[in-house]
């Protein structure tokens, strides 16, 4: 039988591959958010909004020219960094519970 380590570590490559893979095949329509902003005509104030700095902004890893591996890695990095948030919840879910 596999141990749950095992499969644990299976599942986190399995995902950061498919995130890797399959994000530069993602839709390039607007998300929920953006559509209704788009058809109550706020977009602009939308996006004067979000002029604040981020990261990866429009999914896109700005330190590649390729745009394939620009998005490739901004799922790649978005994947990596859930993976690391839920592990860090399930940690502090599990010491306040009493087990260690």
């Amino acid at each position: 039988m596999m141990k749950a380590q095992h499969f644990f570590l299976i599942a986190l490559l399995l995902s950061l591959a498919i995130a890797f893979f399959l994000s530069p095949f993602a839709s390039g329509d607007p998300d929920g958010l953006e559509k209704v902003a788009q058809d109550q005509d706020f977009i602009a104030q939308a996006e004067d909004a979000a002029n604040i700095p981020a990261p990866l902004r429009y999914y896109e890893a700005p330190l590649f020219q390729n745009p394939l591996l620009r998005v490739g890695i901004a799922g790649l990095l978005g994947a990596a960094a859930v993976y690391c948030l839920g592990l860090g919840a399930g940690r502090l879910i599990s010491r306040s519970l009493g087990d260690k």
